[in-house]
């Protein structure tokens, strides 16, 4: 077998397997997102809007959609798992152990503070129409639903999606660096703005580093949570 035919079944591995899933996933979130919102209008027309009733319904239906596509990609998370426990064996000194999951929590909280200092300083936040759009939604939630759904449900739905199945199909695929870039960018750009690319990108790196040193997806969940939570108790309190 030449290395072009090589590298045609490697990117079709990727396209099915990888690229596939994310399709799959951005596809259930918004069919969800969709029917839910539909219906609240339709079902409570008397509703108003930016009221605390209709942001609790919004929030609700864009948790179950969040949930509901991590959730049908499950199989495809599984797969992979199986692959990689016949690849790859877990080393002793890899293990996430309690102290390495506080480390890594501490780890979220620095990079995510730092890096919207970084950004706030540039002036990247206060020019992007997108981004403040989408965080004066984000922040209007009360602090224990933003925990619920910021903290722990959006990690670990992202996680699996980006880390537990894309990120592990490119590594089977091309080298190392290459998947954890690609991975990366792939997260960041999910996110539809120049400014959460740019800040989703750089997290991602580190979450993919980090969920490859402890082939263990709870690794970048806490650190993926923690920098949410972080962010979000700036804004919040102060």
């Amino acid at each position: 077998m030449d290395k072009y035919t090589s590298k045609k079944q490697n990117m079709s591995i990727i396209l099915m397997q990888g690229i596939l899933p994310l399709c799959i996933y951005y596809l259930v979130n918004q069919c969800v997102v969709i029917l839910g919102m539909s219906t609240i209008q339709f079902g409570l027309p008397n509703l108003q809007a930016d009221s605390m009733t209709e942001m609790y319904l919004r929030t609700a239906v864009q948790m179950a959609g969040m949930f509901l596509a991590a959730f049908s990609l499950l199989p495809f998370y599984k797969r992979e798992t199986k692959i990689f426990e016949k690849m790859e064996e877990k080393q002793g000194e890899n293990t996430l152990s309690v102290r390495n999951g506080f480390l890594i929590v501490f780890m979220g909280a620095l990079f995510s503070l730092g890096l919207n200092f970084m950004f706030s300083v540039l002036g990247f936040l206060q020019s992007s129409p997108g981004y403040n759009q989408v965080a004066q939604r984000q922040f209007s939630l009360p602090f224990w639903l933003a925990f619920l759904f910021y903290g722990i449900l959006s990690p670990w739905a992202e996680e699996l999606v980006f880390r537990g199945v894309f990120y592990r199909v490119l590594k089977r695929n091309m080298a190392e660096a290459a998947a954890v870039l690609g991975s990366a960018l792939m997260f960041g750009a999910f996110h539809g703005n120049l400014v959460q690319f740019l800040y989703g990108s750089m997290m991602g790196v580190i979450m993919a580093l980090l969920y490859g040193r402890f082939q263990n997806l709870l690794a970048p969940v806490l650190f993926h949570g923690a920098a949410n939570i972080a962010i979000y108790a700036v804004s919040y309190f102060f």
